[in-house]
């Protein structure tokens, strides 16, 4: 709506004719943005009408993030890994739960070995160092640091380790059993470094709130693993006074439960984001495939010569006459006009017989190219 005082037209003008928002060329994926509506795209010739704000499946189309600018090869094994750990972090805290709680019998000993090992797959391809764009206009996210990287990789086999010590147990070896507390110890204190890991995956995706959440879940991950680890390892150190702090050590194995998985949950929401990724990563793969084939057909057209069409020959009996005129010419004066050749398009107006030369003419009537008396 026009403000008071602001002229309808001048609005029309603003808003139909300058376009105001993040909007994108269908052809090229130029930026449209502060360009005329009725103009072209800069980039490919399209008309910028036909911009658009997202693509055919309402997600962001060739964007200029850090992100945006990943590759195939580095956004697709991402996606699984998140998919993979989302889904394994489920089901290993399930595990976890079980061989703490209440003990587990051999078919789940063999589950939780499975999916102890998709997690740290899924976690050591969480681990690739990320692709630095080397033309972007966006501010370049810090990567994670190496020590969390390193912390995850010495810690997380733990998982596998529990899982084989746990079924090493039930098949009658007792050494196994007391092996194992320790082991998951490790694992519990290395747990939070993955959460502040993909917390920083979540700033490369320029999700501000889901780094937030991830942050979260690792000072719980963190608070309630210290906590719990610490009664049970003074427990099992045969300190009974330990038992004051039953309810404590409860409370801090829901929070590290409970912050696991709401981290596996995390990473598959972060799937949402790696595929819009992949999206865009395909879009500009195809606009690039469009731009290099529209720069050839331009380069085979400017290398290509031109052709010029021959001049109109002139009829023979026309070239015979003006002969004929051109050899008369020489004893008589100029052909006659019936015999001068003239173009199919050539209009002559004959003067009238009456008409005299048109002459400038004085003040006092006589004519300027007259002579004076």
């Amino acid at each position: 709506m026009p403000t008071p005082g602001q002229p309808i037209a001048a609005t029309l003008h603003t808003s139909i004719e300058t376009i105001l928002d993040d909007r994108f060329c269908s052809e090229c994926g130029y930026s449209l943005k502060g360009l005329s509506a009725a103009g072209l795209c800069p980039e490919c010739g399209e008309p910028a009408a036909g911009g658009v704000l997202r693509g055919p499946h309402g997600e962001r189309v060739i964007d200029n993030t850090e992100m945006g600018q990943a590759s195939l090869l580095f956004l697709l094994p991402m996606g699984l890994a998140l998919f993979v750990s989302g889904l394994s972090g489920l089901v290993l805290t399930w595990f976890i739960f079980r061989v703490v709680a209440t003990g587990v019998e051999a078919a789940e000993s063999r589950i939780g070995l499975v999916a102890s090992t998709a997690w740290f797959l899924a976690v050591l391809i969480l681990l690739r160092d990320r692709p630095r764009p080397k033309n972007t206009s966006a501010d370049l996210v810090d990567d994670s640091p190496g020590f969390l990287k390193l912390i995850l990789a010495l810690t997380q086999p733990a998982w596998i380790a529990v899982a084989a010590l746990t079924h090493l147990e039930l098949a009658g070896a007792a050494w196994a059993g007391s092996a194992k507390w320790p082991v998951i110890a490790i694992g519990v204190i290395g747990m939070p470094a993955l959460p502040w890991h993909l917390s920083y995956t979540a700033l490369w995706a320029m999700h501000q709130s889901l780094a937030d959440w991830l942050r979260g879940a690792a000072w719980i991950l963190a608070f309630g693993g210290v906590l719990s680890a610490t009664i049970q390892t003074l427990w099992l150190l045969k300190m009974t006074w330990t038992q004051i702090f039953f309810m404590i050590e409860l409370v801090g194995r829901f929070l590290w439960h409970g912050a696991l998985i709401a981290t596996s949950l995390f990473a598959l929401q972060m799937m949402i984001d790696v595929r819009w990724a992949v999206i865009n990563a395909r879009e500009r793969a195809a606009r690039d495939r469009r731009m290099a084939e529209r720069r050839r057909r331009y380069a085979e057209s400017v290398s290509q010569p031109t052709l010029v069409s021959p001049p109109t020959p002139i009829p023979p009996e026309v070239v015979s006459a003006l002969e004929d005129s051109a050899t008369a010419s020489e004893h008589t004066g100029p052909p006659p006009q019936a015999l001068q050749y003239r173009s199919r398009d050539e209009v002559r107006i004959e003067p009238g017989k009456d008409v005299k030369p048109y002459g400038l003419e004085d003040e006092n009537g006589p004519q300027a190219s007259e002579s004076p008396p």
